[in-house]
């Protein structure tokens, strides 16, 4: 009997008379199981790029470190999916989110959920865009509203004294 295995749904077979590992699906071989496997996931991995998907994820969205006008209120960073993970099963997870691996333009591979991300097409790009103009209008109306709560007069210790004088004869 001939020993065979899968490996991510591909048939692999052990040729006794070879001494090696085979794989028809995708016209690989190799003389121990973990080369051929090895050599199952770089095939996956091709396949892979070809079908990514392009997508933009929104980034930035209330998350500003200065108020001023140079920061993005919010953007879209171009993102390519690599693979479907399925749903999230995680302790958190209330059912029904779909996580996938993504590629952002100039970072590394990360896990996501598929509704954080958007279709790459103009139309989302003029959306966010109308969304960054409003969002600036936003700042710029915290930014008065902290200029007038600053003219606010503060209390000081001496409209607290009599409270002050209290607590010291309450040491005694």
């Amino acid at each position: 009997m001939t020993p065979t295995t899968t490996h991510k749904g591909f048939k692999i077979t052990f040729s006794e008379v070879m001494e090696k590992w085979d794989c028809r699906e995708i016209g690989k071989s190799s003389p121990s199981l973990k080369g051929i496997k090895s050599q199952i996931d770089t095939h996956q991995r091709n396949m892979r790029k070809g079908v990514a998907v392009d997508a933009f994820e929104l980034e930035g969205v209330f998350r500003y470190q200065s108020l001023n006008q140079d920061t993005r209120v919010c953007n879209l960073k171009p993102a390519r999916v690599v693979e479907y993970l399925g749903e999230d099963k995680g302790r958190y997870s209330r059912g029904g989110v779909i996580e996938v691996a993504v590629m952002p333009e100039g970072g590394s591979r990360k896990k996501t959920s598929l509704r954080n991300l958007y279709k790459a097409t103009p139309e989302n790009e003029a959306i966010v865009e109308r969304a960054h103009q409003k969002g600036l209008e936003a700042v710029s109306a915290i930014n008065q509203m902290n200029m007038i709560l600053g003219e606010l007069e503060r209390l000081d210790q001496s409209d607290v004294g009599a409270l002050s004088r209290l607590a010291d004869t309450d040491e005694d």
